[in-house]
Order: structure tokens, then C-alpha cells, then sequence
């Protein structure tokens, strides 16, 4: 039985490449609109310690997330690991696009 997922040298250097700039560009973008929501809604006095945790918070949860992923990939295969990756990132950001005041930001 054949694999559905080999491809070519070439191939997967040119499919990785285009996924790093969809990745890079979506990045840009939420970040400057997570960049302005967070000016538009905190308090300018507020704002430094806002960002603050926020980037502490992100930053600090990173190790803890490679760890678990890097389990999860040695008992069930790295394959599974990024699908339900992907599914559990679409179903938080589907959520928290549906709450009405997400939705009520211009």
C-alpha cells in the first residue's frame, strides 16, 4: 500500500514554504488586530500592564504546551497530535468568534 502522503523533495519544499507564509501572514494579521483591540478597549493607563500579562501569560504557557504536544506526539503519532491540534485551535477560535461582544467590534 502506497503512502497518500509522499511527495517529492521538491515538493515538500515548496508545500512547507507556501505553509510558512500562510502561517506568517496570518500571524501578522491577528496580531495587529489583537494589537488594536487591546488599544481600543484597555484604558491607556492600564495598557503596559494589560500587554504585560498578556505577553508574560503567552510566553509562559509556550514550554508547557511543547512539552504536552511532544508527549501526546511519542504515544499516539505526530500526525493525530496536529490534527486535533487544529481541530481544538478551530473550535476556541469559532467559540470566541460567536460571543456577542467579539461580534459587536467594529
Amino acid at each position: 500500500m502506497t503512502n497518500p502522503f509522499y511527495m517529492k523533495d521538491n515538493e515538500k519544499e515548496s508545500n512547507m514554504s507556501l505553509a510558512f507564509f500562510i502561517q506568517g501572514m496570518a500571524f501578522t494579521v491577528l496580531g495587529l488586530a489583537w494589537t488594536n483591540s487591546l488599544q481600543e478597549f484597555v484604558p491607556s493607563n492600564l495598557l503596559g500592564r494589560v500587554s504585560s500579562i498578556d505577553v508574560l501569560v503567552s510566553s509562559g504557557l509556550l514550554p508547557i504546551g511543547y512539552g504536552l504536544a511532544g508527549i501526546a506526539a511519542d504515544r499516539l503519532g505526530a500526525a493525530p497530535v496536529f490534527m486535533l491540534g487544529g481541530a481544538i485551535a478551530a473550535t476556541i477560535i469559532t467559540l470566541g468568534l460567536l460571543h456577542p461582544t467579539v461580534r459587536a467590534v467594529d
